[in-house]
């Protein structure tokens, strides 16, 4: 994009916020400024141990829109801004940005002809995530606004978003399917497309050994939607069962494969990079992956959990001959969680912890990080 056109957009930006900010949907966390996007997993996840908790099975929709941001009608999304309290100079400067635009290829050298951009916002804007996030606040609002969905404690989320990701949770088939023909109707009236195909329905059980009764059909625009008993869902998989045993090994079958990828440029025994080279990159790149989970409740399940993760710490080790490297990748390992004022309090998941570093052999290595975010 030109330059000029990028610092009108940084500037339009400032004063777009000030207005869509105020009224943006607390279930969009995508894009959000002091909201990290894993708060929408977060949510997820809370709504999972809440529903166990209560012995309760969970109802939960994965939409996937199709090239959401390519497809967003420019005439919805001037009128959507309006109605966001957006007038004036602002919203014919916004206007004029997308009326009758252009854009154009260019590959090995060769620039194509310009053709006519009729729909969606620019990828890579400055301001495309805002417009998209004003585009779809009414859904949000609808879906809030409903009585439907599950609840954590008093709040109720019927629908976490991050930007184009939504995630719709109820506590019963039948007001899963009336979630999904909300979201079915405003993609029709808005003209974007939900795909049935690749929107899935996941019922998870209250406990792993409860049996799962067949679903009924959830349909999108007469197409049935698949019925999965595991799904990625903010790069964390989501299972109808074992979550976590499942999403463990998930993450340790990553974590391997970033290790090994690292071989190449140096990770490796007695020829490789120096110790503490080696012992920033696993710190960096590869136990980020395996600790990711959106939250730290997989560490406060049975040992066994643990124990797999520190099984494939012993295989990592035996990849090197390099004794120092060993000790290096040992005194890597640090687990930093964000807990409430009460988890310093609990004894019982402190000994957990302890139980962590045990397991992980490095009980006076590993360093475990309690910090209250209130």
């Amino acid at each position: 994009m030109p330059v000029l056109y990028k610092i009108l957009e940084v500037l339009l930006r400032k004063h777009l916020k000030e207005i869509t900010d105020p009224i943006q949907s607390r279930l969009q966390r995508g894009f959000t400024a002091n909201a990290s996007p894993l708060r929408c997993a977060l949510l997820v996840q809370e709504a999972l141990l809440a529903a166990k908790a209560r012995k309760q099975d969970l109802f939960i929709a994965f939409l996937d829109a199709k090239s959401a941001f390519d497809v967003v009608p420019h005439n919805s999304l001037n009128r959507k801004l309006i109605n966001s309290g957006v007038n004036g100079a602002l919203w014919l400067l916004l206007r004029d940005l997308h009326q009758e635009a252009s854009s154009c290829i260019k590959w090995d050298g060769v620039t194509s002809d310009p053709f006519s951009v009729l729909q969606g916002v620019r990828q890579g804007g400055v301001l495309s995530t805002e417009l998209y996030k004003t585009f779809i606040n009414d859904l949000l609002e609808r879906l809030n606004n409903s009585g439907l969905g599950t609840k954590v404690g008093h709040l109720r989320i019927p629908a976490p978003t991050c930007a184009d990701e939504v995630a719709l949770i109820a506590e019963s088939k039948e007001e899963l399917a009336i979630l999904i023909n909300m979201a079915v109707d405003y993609s029709n009236r808005e003209h974007y497309v939900l795909q049935p195909t690749k929107s899935v329905v996941m019922q998870v059980a209250s406990s792993d050994t409860k049996e799962l009764v067949p679903h009924h059909n959830f349909e999108i625009n007469g197409t049935a939607m698949p019925i999965v008993k595991q799904t990625s869902h903010m790069g964390i998989l989501r299972a109808s069962r074992n979550q976590n045993q499942i999403a463990i090994a998930e993450n340790i079958r990553k974590g391997r494969q970033a290790a090994y990828a690292l071989m190449g440029p140096g990770l490796h025994g007695r020829n490789g990079l120096e110790s503490h080279t080696a012992c920033h990159l696993i710190r960096t790149f590869v136990l980020p992956i395996i600790l990711y989970t959106g939250s730290p409740t997989t560490f406060f399940q049975p040992t066994a959990s643990i124990r797999e993760i520190s099984k494939e710490n012993s295989k990592a080790s035996t990849l090197s001959s390099n004794q120092h490297l060993h000790c290096c990748c040992v005194h890597a390992y640090r687990i930093s969680f964000s807990r409430s004022r009460d988890l310093q309090e609990n004894s019982l998941s402190l000994r957990q912890y302890h139980e962590a570093a045990r397991l992980f052999g490095v009980r006076h290595c590993i360093q475990v990080h309690l910090y209250s975010t209130e």
